[in-house]
């Protein structure tokens, strides 16, 4: 089967590792332009495309040619709109949009919304179905933290639709799960707009600024921009800690009393506090294990018990929220 890893490795194979300075989407003219060479070129072929195979042949031989330097900027828009529409399923478009992405200045998840919407008005086969139910299913969560629930609640109609069409019993109780969970996101982030609205009016606004600490660090996971909101904040545990993780962390046993804090407070925590917590407990007790000098004794025999303790946690539990990837300080190197 067809699959989004698969053309992720042929995209690279292709050269997606080459640096390209992002470009604004070309002008209509210029589209047409392009458009038209485009299909003289590739026309006979795209009709000869008539499998999933050759589709993904034809794809392959695109990405090629959109990866040349000697392509102009027009004309790659050009080549990779078309390896959109011929690529066989969603997971493919979706390796199709990375590139799309690296190379200009779009809305990537709008575009992405795009072509799955599309592709469930055209999806034929299980396999199809399947496609656009998985891909719809995981960009609902990228829409969710990016505070786009019109988006998030059109891909998951769509994700439950094609779930139900390919007759998957297991995509759809996924789509279910997530599109239950929408409304209460949605009302989490109205609640952090006005929270902000209110900071704006008054800087000190304590409980206000807990509330946006609060939804950036347990829901989406951005700590960066919700570590200084919670150490401003009212809760006085959460400021602790907050302020805690703010200061110099340049020692094993700085981190391990981090992360012990974290664990201490997850344990008193419902689950869409608990989760968020244990993982960045665990976090730093494996940057505690790797710092020198090295943990000794019962400091030490703590942060590797616990650590397999959260480990069992996080493995049976279903929330999974990926933390943003950090943008400064020490865990600016570390996906977590």
């Amino acid at each position: 089967m067809v699959t989004h890893t698969t053309v992720a490795v042929m995209v690279f194979a292709v050269g997606l590792s080459t640096a390209y300075a992002k470009s604004p989407i070309p002008a209509d003219t210029d589209i047409q332009k392009a458009d038209a060479l485009v299909q003289e070129v590739f026309g006979s072929a795209v009709a000869a495309a008539k499998t999933p195979v050759q589709r993904m042949a034809l794809v392959k031989r695109l990405l090629t040619t959109a990866s040349s330097a000697s392509v102009g900027v027009a004309d790659r828009y050009a080549v990779l709109q078309l390896a959109l529409h011929v690529s066989p399923d969603a997971d493919a478009a979706m390796a199709i949009h990375d590139r799309v992405e690296k190379h200009f200045q779009v809305d990537g998840l709008r575009q992405r919304a795009s072509t799955v919407w599309r592709r469930s008005r055209s999806a034929r086969t299980k396999a199809e179905q399947q496609s656009v139910a998985r891909v719809a299913n995981q960009l609902v969560s990228d829409a969710v933290q990016k505070g786009r629930f019109d988006v998030a609640v059109t891909l998951s109609d769509i994700a439950v639709s094609a779930a139900i069409k390919s007759r998957d019993a297991k995509l759809l109780r996924a789509a279910k799960a997530t599109k239950s969970g929408i409304t209460k996101r949605a009302a989490e982030f109205n609640k952090v707009k006005a929270a902000l609205a209110a900071i704006k009016a008054d800087p000190t606004d304590a409980a206000s600024k807990t509330i946006v600490g609060e939804y950036r660090c347990f829901v989406i996971g951005d700590w960066d921009s919700g570590l200084p909101m919670l150490a401003a904040g009212r809760n006085e545990k959460l400021k602790q800690i907050a302020t805690q993780e703010l200061a110099k962390l340049d020692t094993s046993n700085r981190r391990a009393m981090l992360a012990n804090s974290w664990y201490e407070f997850a344990r008193a925590q419902d689950k869409s506090k608990k989760i968020p917590s244990l993982r960045r407990a665990a976090f730093w007790y494996e940057q505690a294990q790797q710092a020198q000098p090295p943990l000794k004794g019962l400091k030490r025999v703590t942060a590797e018990r616990r650590s397999a303790e959260i480990a069992v946690i996080l493995n049976k539990s279903k929330t999974h929220v990926r933390d943003k990837v950090p943008t400064k300080g020490l865990v600016a190197h570390y996906r977590f």
